[in-house]
């Protein structure tokens, strides 16, 4: 997961706008690599449905500088839908490529998405945006169009697009697609270039396009078998990173969480991707432990995008949370333990606080899932959810979802923040965030 960028870079690499980025926006310098980074305020409510690291554009972070809420969002690289020119792909690559836009198109019409355009990340992941005029699935159709006979028959693309016009049958039909597709080649990673996608085998000797103009592809796991294939063994390795973390003393913004899908095993060549996918993550995980993480506050170079309008002062501090393990539901009013100043127990934000804090240590799961959005969510550690005094504030209200901050009093712990949102009247936590160093 991408992490805002050290003290060692002062300022902004460079600022975009459309129709090279599909929000204005700037890129920034991270441990990892760019990051794009946009004022919360000039984003579509949807993107805050999505889950990270699936084909629908989600932050992978929340910064706060200069009173002004701003979100880290994966680095695009190109437009995928806004040319006519055929893409230069191997079948494998189209197969990435393919499988990727059905998964997002399917989690786009759970997600009640309207409009939407297709892009590739940095890592060759592609991403549906909520931007733009048209339809998800007009901008589905066109990626479609772009790739060529020679790569993937035009029959299956027809059947894909076939299924894409219809979004209640969509998630019933992507089964079916996805095996005939896996049954035509393997998923193959490919190479971002201004012009399009091309692979890897097909630059000349001598004629490799400049580094700052052609990301390559980390690896098929990274942009496609996130989540059938992942998922798999997503617990297991949240479990093991989660206890050298803990044994650490470190919490790494470094996510990798996906939702589990149940099924028949995969076919081999699946399961080939899936080992190289099991490398890719142990990797990723090793890099993540060893990176150094600082001391964590709200200054910063203030971008070059307006402020939000909206924005509070800090809460009272927070009540130390029960020590029982029993709970009442998020609408009950409920007393504990004071630390410090008497904060009205009416606080939305800090009853919610307080509610995760005594859930996540007693780890029922029946409070898990009248609280939090997704019951089985991987959240880290830190002051939202330790057993110890915290000050929390409300930094900004985009309708439906809230950003809230939470502060260890001592300092001992980094601050994080909170994201909530209201679904039919009930306040539920989205995610948990270290707050990210600040530049």
């Amino acid at each position: 997961m991408n992490r805002t960028p050290s003290a060692d870079v002062p300022a902004p690499l460079r600022r975009v706008a459309p129709p090279e980025a599909p929000f204005p926006g700037e890129i920034l310098a991270s441990p990892e690599g760019a990051a794009y980074r946009v004022a919360a305020a000039r984003l579509p409510r949807e993107v805050w449905s999505a889950r990270p690291d699936g084909h629908l554009l989600a932050p992978d972070d929340v910064d706060r500088v200069a009173d002004e809420t701003l979100v880290i969002l994966p680095l695009l690289r190109a437009r995928l839908c806004g040319g006519d020119s055929a893409f230069d792909l191997t079948s494998g690559q189209a197969v990435t490529l393919v499988v990727s836009v059905l998964r997002g198109a399917v989690d786009a019409a759970q997600s009640e998405w309207r409009t939407g355009e297709w892009w590739s990340t940095s890592d060759g992941r592609p991403v549906l945006v909520p931007t733009g005029a048209r339809g998800w699935e007009t901008s589905s159709r066109a990626v479609l169009s772009r790739i060529p006979d020679a790569a993937l028959s035009p029959d299956i693309r027809q059947r894909v697009g076939d299924a894409l016009a219809d979004r209640v049958t969509l998630p019933f039909a992507t089964p079916g697609l996805e095996d005939e597709l896996f049954a035509v080649a393997s998923p193959e990673p490919f190479v971002i270039v201004p012009a399009g996608l091309h692979h890897p085998s097909g630059s000349a000797a001598g004629e490799r396009p400049a580094t700052d103009a052609v990301i390559v592809a980390r690896s098929a796991a990274a942009g496609l078998l996130d989540r059938e294939l992942m998922g798999r063994v997503s617990t297991t390795i949240a479990a093991a990173r989660a206890s050298l973390q803990h044994a650490a003393g470190l919490l790494p913004r470094q996510r990798r969480r996906r939702s589990e899908r149940s099924g028949e095993a995969p076919p081999a060549g699946r399961r080939r991707v899936m080992w190289v996918a099991l490398a890719a993550v142990g990797a990723t995980l090793a890099i993540g432990l060893s990176l150094p993480y600082g001391a964590d506050g709200d200054e910063g170079s203030a971008p070059d995008v307006p402020a939000s309008e909206t924005e509070e002062g800090p809460r009272a501090e927070a009540r130390s949370p029960s020590p029982s393990g029993v709970r009442d539901s998020p609408g009950d009013d409920r007393s504990s333990p004071s630390s410090g100043a008497e904060t009205p127990p009416t606080d939305p934000a800090l009853r919610v606080v307080d509610e995760l804090a005594d859930c996540w240590r007693t780890a029922d799961p029946a409070c898990r899932t009248v609280l939090l959005e997704r019951p089985d969510a991987a959240l880290p550690e830190g002051i939202a959810t330790a057993g110890a005094p915290r000050e929390v504030r409300l930094l900004d209200d985009l309708g439906g979802v809230e950003v809230v901050r939470v502060d260890d009093p001592s300092g001992a712990r980094p601050s994080q923040i909170v994201v909530v949102v209201t679904e039919d009247e009930k306040r539920l936590v989205r995610d948990v965030y270290d707050v990210a160093d600040q530049p």
